[in-house]
């Protein structure tokens, strides 16, 4: 009888253990599975370009994103993105503009001078 209680024992204590790896790889899991569906809305984001990078992190389903693109509505774009994706339930948007390059501006000008003195 005592040999049968203490397998009894051993048996739950085993199930239990189980029970708590499990529980815990679970978030991880769905943590990953989460990521991944986020990463996949922010590489079909229409207005993503190379000359953005955004990077992201989730833990217990919040969502930490940060980098930096090219325009400002990009970022709150993306945030909102994320947030929508189910499983998401709160997103610390961190991602910043890049500053203009007046190169940009010499780049564009260019073209309308050379059409101007034609």
């Amino acid at each position: 009888m005592r040999a049968l209680n203490s397998l009894r024992i051993a048996l739950l204590t085993c199930a239990l253990l189980s029970s708590t790896s499990l529980a815990s790889a679970a978030p991880q899991k769905n943590d990953e599975m989460l990521a991944n569906q986020i990463a996949k809305q922010v590489r079909n984001y229409v207005f993503y370009t190379i000359y953005d990078d955004v990077q992201g992190s989730v833990h217990d389903g919040v969502v930490t994103l940060s980098g930096k693109v090219t325009m400002p509505y990009k970022a709150s774009d993306i945030g909102d993105l994320v947030a929508r994706v189910p499983g998401v339930r709160e997103v610390d948007n961190r991602i910043s503009t890049l500053p203009v390059s007046t190169f940009d501006d010499v780049r564009q000008r260019s073209p309308i001078r050379k059409t101007a003195n034609e």
